[in-house]
């Protein structure tokens, strides 16, 4: 009986203290909770919206507000708390939107919210939640200056790159500066530079500016930021290095050129070659110079041989340009259907426009232009040329006319072509080629009618590409491609990755024939092919495609004693394979092709393949191929003709190419084998060796030997050795325009009436731009600006201690313009911006600071002025009344200004500061959820 009583007792003890446990669980529960109930995240869209749910479970009504910590990678405009009130057993809804800011790693971000209590001062919950945020990789390379500008070239350069990493990830980088000519021998350099998610960092780089550049107005510094395992380009940015003179030479832009001047070598090349007994003496290169009116340029290339004691120049002329017309005289070869080459002369003319052009010119068919043969032995020809719309990519008509007369065929030709080239859309352009002849051949009594066309078309069919070209000339054709015609058909298709799907159709049919010479051939090539390239797997890249070829002639007919064509077939399946290391420093191309082939004499199909194996590491180049079978028409009737039992080939190669001492020693050396079914065994080695003595001046040596042998019993060896010399000018381009000389003198203007008044100073160190060009004042505050093509130029500049000048503009049309700038002292303005908003009822702004635009504007006077980081700006004005206003496309969305205009007096050697410009944000439209 105690027993049961006992444990009744301990029963009754657990059950009470289990019960009240429960119940103090229970009360202890809270009474106010917080809960993310819905998050959106739109993928592109910068912002993240939260909604947040407080529900008060009490009997009064509960005032508080909701922190949220996510370590700097999110900020809102409403800061890091929010007010909040609730009605006894309500609840209410709170929409939140996030920005990341640059801290914000690719990933999952967590966000911290906790729900503090207004009365207590105490935190009653907290909650997490976690915001996952695609990689970005966001690189801004900016230099602090895009233009330097070098009063002393003998000092030391400093270029200084402002990086930002505004993506998400880590970016370890490396910037590449490339200079225009080696720097102590090198053209490119390269710095390295960490950076974290959201961090920026400067980095300068020094140098001192070799001979070469300090003879140059100015030159081009390119910076390009490659990161990564591969490599890739992540960035790139320029700055213009400007010597700073007062006086200068003018200096054309390349697309300013007047005709192909610009193309001309800058330089000259001398050297001797010898070859057992035999030297050769050769030079050649070419340049150009400024006229007071026009330009002259020579280009050629001259050479001497003991062997026959000869002169021999070709691609040699002398050319004169004055405004749009050209004057050439020497080697002339012009790009037609007709075949016009020699020694001639040749004028072109372009219109203002640079829209039409007109050419009209005589050869005489003789390459060398210091030939003793008598003019015009060779024959002649006359040709002109007009283009209408030279530079209109979408519709270009062009016309030629050539008379022709031939000694060797004895005849004369009138040649006239018409090409027409259209773009008709996106997706589609053509061109048409039309040729017409008319032949007289006098011996023969004879006349002909021939003719030629091509046309060509290329378009876009969904995500095909396509490509058409197709020819045909008449037998008898005085033109380069006679009794010809062939099509040519390729499609590709490029897929998202790296795939693509390719095929082609091509078929040519040569049968070519003249009253004089023995032209009775008939060639015939069919061939067509489709290919894939696969997607690229790891660091393969592999590729297939299917082959079928025929080829049929009737040119070894006499030495096989038979009348019949010669044919040959063949159908293969060719596969590759592209490897590439990781660190892009390891390649492998692998090609294997095999198949079945039908030669002539025969009704079998025999096996033919072929293999190509390559690899290269740094300057290391190894290659090796093998071929079995014959892969065309020629090769299988010569190995038939030397009775030869197989018929195979072997090629290997291996080259090495090296930098030493900063790259100013450069060399290149390879061997070679080649071996093949006509019992040929043929070694070969060269070497390559350039030495930069300094920037302009190189010195070269050249090496080859090799062996040959047509059959086992024959061996030749041929030895040479090439040495010589480079030169290169100064890099000078010029123009075909009339030029004159531009005088400018500048003078502290004390009493501001634009006049030198005595007393009076000149201006010394001022800069001053000609339109692009940069100068600085002598000590007389003088500028000269010679070989100044006439034309309207813009002259302006900055301040000099406080003295300020005004834009002019000057018309150069004679001589020799002089000019005169007074300069006036300056006051200096700052204003700045300020945000005005309810962080309540605003919209989710990022408030923007740098870059917005405010005009400063005085009768016919204008400039621009931008806010720096911290939304102030600074500018030196003369001494006037000035108009201020915001230009509102540079402000943020959603954010308008209270006050955009501004008037303001400006005071000499004074700072004037004007009230902030007042940025309100506007209010969000408030919808609300009733429950």
């Amino acid at each position: 009986m105690f027993r049961t009583y006992f444990l009744s007792c301990i029963w009754s003890i657990i059950l009470t203290c289990g019960c009240s446990v429960v119940t103090a669980q229970t009360d202890d529960r809270p009474h106010v909770h917080l809960r993310i109930e819905q998050k959106e995240v739109t993928k592109g869209d910068r912002t993240f919206p939260l909604l947040l749910k407080v529900e008060n479970f009490r009997d009064q009504i509960f005032q508080g507000f909701i922190r949220w910590e996510a370590d700097g990678a999110f900020r809102s405009l409403k800061g890091d708390s929010l007010f909040i009130e609730v009605e006894a057993n309500q609840q209410r809804y709170l929409a939140l939107r996030l920005l990341p800011t640059p801290k914000a790693n690719a990933g999952k971000n967590e966000i911290r919210f906790s729900l503090w209590d207004n009365e207590t001062k105490t935190s009653i919950q907290e909650t997490k939640e976690n915001i996952s945020l695609e990689e970005k990789v966001q690189l801004l390379i900016r230099p602090s200056q895009e233009e330097i500008i070098v009063s002393n070239n003998l000092d030391s350069i400093d270029l200084t790159l402002l990086i930002a990493n505004n993506g998400n990830t880590s970016q370890d980088l490396e910037l590449v500066y490339n200079f225009p000519v080696p720097i102590n021998g090198s053209n490119s350099f390269i710095r390295q530079v960490q950076l974290f998610p959201g961090s920026d960092s400067s980095l300068t780089f020094r140098f001192l500016m070799p001979p070469s550049l300090r003879e140059t107005n100015e030159f081009r510094v390119q910076i390009t930021a490659v990161g990564g395992t591969s490599k890739q380009v992540l960035g790139h940015s320029n700055i213009v290095v400007k010597n700073l003179r007062s006086s200068r030479s003018y200096s054309q832009r390349d697309n300013d050129q007047a005709f192909q001047f610009h193309h001309l070598n800058n330089g000259i090349n001398i050297s001797r070659r010898m070859q057992g007994d035999l030297a050769t003496y050769q030079l050649y290169g070419g340049g150009a110079v400024n006229l007071n009116k026009g330009m002259l340029a020579l280009n050629g290339n001259l050479s001497y041989n003991t062997a026959t004691d000869d002169f021999y120049a070709s691609g040699t002329s002398l050319r004169y340009g004055l405004d749009n017309l050209e004057v050439e005289m020497g080697s002339i070869n012009t790009n037609s259907e007709a075949n016009l080459f020699g020694r001639g002369i040749k004028v072109s003319y372009k219109d203002s426009d640079d829209q039409h052009s007109y050419s009209v010119g005589i050869v005489d068919n003789q390459f060398n232009v210091l030939s003793s043969e008598q003019l015009f032995k060779r024959g002649y020809a006359i040709f002109g040329e007009a283009i209408l719309g030279t530079n209109n990519l979408q519709k270009q008509w062009k016309s030629q006319f050539a008379f022709k007369q031939d000694p060797y065929e004895d005849l004369q030709s009138e040649l006239f072509s018409i090409h027409l080239k259209r773009t008709i859309s996106s997706s589609y352009s053509m061109e048409f080629r039309g040729h017409g002849a008319l032949s007289q051949y006098h011996y023969l009594q004879r006349n002909r009618a021939d003719g030629a066309f091509e046309f060509i078309q290329r378009g876009r069919l969904r995500s095909w590409n396509w490509s058409g070209n197709y020819f045909f000339s008449s037998n008898y054709f005085p033109g380069i491609r006679r009794g010809t015609w062939f099509v040519n058909h390729t499609m590709n298709k490029q897929f998202d990755n790296t795939a693509s799907l390719w095929g082609s159709f091509n078929f040519a049919n040569y049968t070519p024939k003249s009253y004089v010479f023995r032209y009775d051939y008939h060639n015939q090539n069919l061939r067509g092919e489709i290919g894939m390239r696969f997607p690229k797997w790891n660091q393969l890249t592999p590729g297939a495609r299917l082959q079928f070829e025929q080829e049929k002639s009737d040119n070894y007919s006499v030495l096989f004693s038979t009348h019949n064509a010669t044919k040959l077939q063949a159908v293969r399946l060719v596969e590759d394979l592209n490897w590439q290391s990781s660190n892009y420093q390891h390649a492998v191309y692998l090609s294997f092709d095999n198949g079945l082939a039908r030669y002539p004499f025969s009704d079998r199909w025999k096996f033919q393949a072929r293999g190509t194996l390559t690899y290269a590491f740094a300057g290391l180049q190894l290659m090796g191929n093998y071929q079995r079978g014959a892969y065309y028409l020629a090769e299988y009737l010569n190995s038939q003709y030397v009775n030869a039992q197989r018929l195979e080939r072997l090629t290997l190669n291996a080259s090495y190419f090296q930098n030493f001492f900063q790259d100013k020693l450069q060399t290149n050396v390879g061997i070679g084998y080649f071996g093949d079914f006509l019992g040929s065994q043929n070694p070969t080695s060269y070497a390559n060796i350039r030495y930069a003595l300094t920037d302009r001046i190189r010195v070269f040596l050249n090496g080859s030997w090799y062996q040959y042998s047509y059959t086992s019993n024959t061996k030749n060896q041929v030895t040479s050795i090439e040495g010589g010399l480079s030169l290169s000018f100064a890099k000078k381009q010029v123009s075909s325009k009339k030029k004159g000389r531009l005088e400018i003198v500048c003078f502290y203007d004390e009493n501001s009436n634009d006049i030198w008044d005595e007393g009076e100073q000149p201006a010394s160190a001022v800069t001053i731009a000609v339109n692009n060009e940069v100068f600085s004042s002598d000590m007389n505050g003088k500028v000269r600006y010679s070989m100044l093509p006439y034309g309207i130029y813009s002259i302006h500049g900055g301040l000099k201690d406080n003295w300020y000048f005004k834009n002019h503009e000057v018309s150069l049309s004679s001589g020799t313009t002089k000019l005169t700038i007074p300069l006036k002292q300056t006051g200096t303005l700052i204003g700045n911006i300020r945000y005005v908003f309810d962080e309540h009822l605003a919209n989710d702004v990022e408030a923007k600071y740098a870059g917005i635009a405010v005009v400063v504007t005085r009768g016919d006077f204008s400039k621009h002025v931008v806010t720096d980081n911290d939304g102030n700006f600074t500018i030196n004005l003369p001494k006037g009344k000035y108009l201020l206003q915001l230009d509102h496309t540079t402000l943020p969305e959603l954010v308008t200004c209270e006050n955009p205009i501004q008037e303001v007096e400006i005071t000499n050697n004074k700072i004037n500061k004007i009230p902030a410009f007042i940025l309100n944000v506007q209010n969000r439209k408030i919808r609300l959820k009733r429950f």
